[in-house]
């Protein structure tokens, strides 16, 4: 009974008094929040008899129905769902929900309120509802088709409706062979095998060549005498990539064989040879320049790897020609122009080079910031905030989804807040998302900030992109670490645009993205206090851990700033090892060489923030040179 009380006064939230005071609503539906989650009826239907009109007042609803879905009453999610179907809650319950009656195999129900899964296995389970409904299979086998037919095995939970399709013999051998082919691509061989068991021969014979393929492409390829066919083509192009991966300079010689007796696609064609050219860069085959600069697809990954080389052999002339070779938009990108204007300097054409750094130290980028300091001159920032006027600002505090995101992202119910964040915006201008991120921005709530700030097109103003929240903590933290604050405060907007609560996949946790096992270290360093993992995701906490972290980068690499980055984002053993394979360069040439595209990136970012940040806090543009120091071993 509860549960509809709530949801009454939910519709009702248009028409209900505003006595209740903000704070005190925020209390209220804390107090209820923690009822539910003691599973205290009583107190819960006390708190919420007189709540009035909260924007969430229907979140308590969600809640109770979620954290209690084996209890739930179908027509209490039912009124749910329709009466806030638009909430970002509502897909929410209903997968629960789906999942729930699957379990209790009420497919009757299970069918009434599925509508279209991305999930699998609650796509299987709506075809199975309709299979034991008794709906004839031509009304959805195609859809079960699709399920069936992909390059790899699905869930368990779909085996009884394959089953059908096989006892109707709508699995026909030329699907079964497609699905092999799908299965082959995707290396998952030991579904190929199990498909092309009721194949024919030839087919088989097939399947064990792409095996073949797979574990030793030399042996397979050099013995080819295949007829010219679509399955030898793909088994070709298959075979001359996994060899490239070990030996680029025999792939290309089988390659230029296959070119000229099989009929590949000119796209084709091109995709291998570009997939040639940058596995023999990797493996430093004396011809792998020349390949990349032949290649007829010239994409961002083929022309870092064609400067690589050419740093690497320190051949300027080379940089000039693919450089000025590119088309308008790549010549004009910073980094292209920067590297021409070195390759001028390094060639003695120092007037074409300075006129290439004066275009380029305009920007306010890490080649901007570059160019400046070949100059000697000081960055340009390019700083322009965004007035907001106050009539726009009311307008869109009234939108709903805003007022919702405000009181979760207060309340501290941070991942509901984001999708009604993200409700608001979908629908907003450009001129309203300027808005958002001046709000967003006043709440502290940077991450959103920053987001809405790259969509706007906001990106001169620096105050609201580079936040300084914790301000004093940072300071004291840098100041006791003896490290830059700049430094600081690039690392977190790095590492989690000042998401509080941010984990990785390999569950870094916090705005400085540490590990546990790296928070337990500094932890046991400094003698700070860490009683749970949980604990890491504190503010305060995470910078105190992570600063120290990074003092220990700094001692371990004799305070070089960019080995410390390059180690914070890849590891201490990487850039010990790449400071040994790269020692003795200049700077800008050891960063560009980084194998590591994300590291690189991570780099480049970090240490051009590290400048703007210290420029917003200084008040000047008389800032530090970025800290990219030479990278010194015995020997330099």
């Amino acid at each position: 009974m509860y549960v509809r009380v709530i949801l009454l006064l939910g519709l009702c939230f248009t028409v209900s008094t505003q006595a209740a005071n903000l704070l005190q609503q925020r209390f209220q539906f804390k107090q209820a929040y923690q009822a539910i989650q003691k599973q205290d009826i009583e107190q819960f239907q006390q708190l919420t008899e007189n709540f009035q009109d909260y924007e969430i007042a229907h979140y308590l609803t969600f809640f109770q129905l979620f954290h209690n879905i084996e209890q739930a009453k179908s027509d209490d999610v039912k009124a749910y769902l329709e009466i806030y179907a638009d909430s970002p809650t509502a897909n929410i319950l209903r997968t629960q929900w789906l999942s729930q009656l699957a379990k209790a195999k009420d497919w009757e129900q299970y069918q009434t309120f599925y509508q279209p899964q991305k999930n699998t296995i609650l796509q299987c389970h709506a075809l199975y509802a309709r299979l034991q409904q008794g709906e004839p299979l031509k009304q959805w086998q195609m859809q079960a088709v699709k399920l069936w037919l992909v390059g790899k095995s699905q869930p368990d939970e779909c085996d009884p409706i394959f089953a059908e399709l096989y006892k109707n013999n709508v699995i026909t051998p030329e699907l079964r062979w497609q699905r092999t082919l799908l299965s082959l691509q995707n290396k998952q061989f030991r579904l190929a095998n199990y498909l092309a068991k009721s194949l024919d021969q030839d087919k088989k014979v097939w399947v064990s060549r792409w095996q073949a393929a797979h574990k030793s492409p030399e042996t397979i390829l050099k013995k080819v005498k295949y007829a010219d066919s679509t399955i030898a083509r793909d088994l070709l192009i298959y075979g001359t990539k996994r060899l490239a991966r070990r030996n680029a300079k025999l792939a290309h010689d089988y390659w230029d064989g296959f070119k000229q007796n099989y009929n590949f696609t000119e796209s084709e064609k091109d995709e291998i040879d570009s997939y040639i050219a940058l596995w023999a860069a990797d493996q430093k085959v004396n011809e792998s320049l020349s390949w990349l600069m032949e290649a007829e697809i010239q994409n961002e990954k083929m022309r870092q790897s064609m400067l690589n080389i050419a740093l690497t052999q320190e051949n300027w002339a080379a940089i000039i020609k693919f450089v000025t070779d590119f088309n308008d938009a790549i010549e004009a990108e910073d980094q292209w122009q920067y590297w021409l204007a070195r390759a001028y300097e390094q060639t003695g054409k120092f007037e074409k080079a300075k006129a290439i750094y004066e275009k380029v130290a305009q920007h306010r980028t890490y080649y901007g910031f570059l160019a400046a300091e070949r100059l000697q001159q000081p960055f340009a920032f390019e700083q322009a905030e965004f007035k907001i006027d106050p009539v726009a600002k009311q307008k869109l505090l009234e939108n709903p989804a805003l007022i919702r995101a405000r009181e979760l992202y207060f309340l501290g119910f941070i991942n509901y807040a984001r999708m009604e964040w993200q409700q608001a915006l979908k629908d907003l201008k450009q001129d309203e998302m300027q808005v958002l991120t001046a709000i967003t921005s006043e709440w502290g709530w940077h991450d959103r900030s920053i987001r809405t700030a790259s969509k706007a097109d906001m990106h001169d103003d620096l105050s609201r992109r580079f936040p300084r929240p914790y301000y004093d903590w940072v300071l004291n933290q840098a100041e006791d670490r003896d490290i830059a604050f700049g430094w600081v405060y690039a690392i977190i907007r790095q590492e989690s645009a000042f998401q509080t609560d941010a984990k990785s996949g390999a569950n870094a946790m916090g705005l400085m993205q540490l590990l546990p096992a790296t928070a337990r270290q500094m932890a046991n360093k400094y003698k700070i206090k860490l009683a749970a993992n949980k604990d890491i995701l504190n503010p305060e906490k995470n910078i105190e851990l992570g600063t120290g972290y990074l003092r220990y980068l700094l001692d371990r690499f004799d305070d070089n700033y960019l080995l410390a980055t390059a180690a914070y984002n890849a590891g201490p053993g990487r850039a010990n090892r790449w400071r040994k394979e790269r020692a003795c360069i200049a700077p800008d040439m050891w960063v560009e060489l980084i194998p590591f595209s994300e590291t690189r990136k991570y780099v480049k970012r970090v240490m051009s923030y590290t400048v703007v940040f210290e420029y917003l806090m200084l008040g000047h543009e008389d800032v530090e040179p970025m800290r990219l120091s030479p990278v010194q071993e015995q020997g330099c």
